[in-house]
């Protein structure tokens, strides 16, 4: 009896899994659908990941400053990108 349960437990917990990754990438998908339309029309500031002057300037000068961790940290909170895209925006930035 026990194993049932716990078996019955295990699969609806996959399921919720599944079901959120699929989420995960319907989402990524519509907003990689807005990040286009905004840009189609001239609209940057629409994009899901829009970074305006003054958030370039604090990540530069933090860059200049050696505080790298700190400037990834500062984007990510800013833009939500992940950890990945938010390093390899610093290291690009001049």
């Amino acid at each position: 009896m026990e194993y049932v349960l716990l078996l019955a437990l295990a699969a609806l917990l996959l399921a919720q899994y599944l079901r959120h990754r699929a989420l995960q990438q319907r989402v990524r998908r519509l907003e990689e659908k807005l990040d286009g339309l905004a840009g189609s029309i001239g609209q940057e500031k629409y994009k899901m990941y829009y970074i305006d002057d003054k958030l370039q300037n604090e990540l530069k000068q933090l860059k200049q400053k050696g505080e790298i961790v700190q400037a990834v940290k500062h984007l990510r909170e800013h833009t939500g990108l992940d950890l990945v895209q938010a390093k390899q925006y610093i290291e690009r930035l001049s």
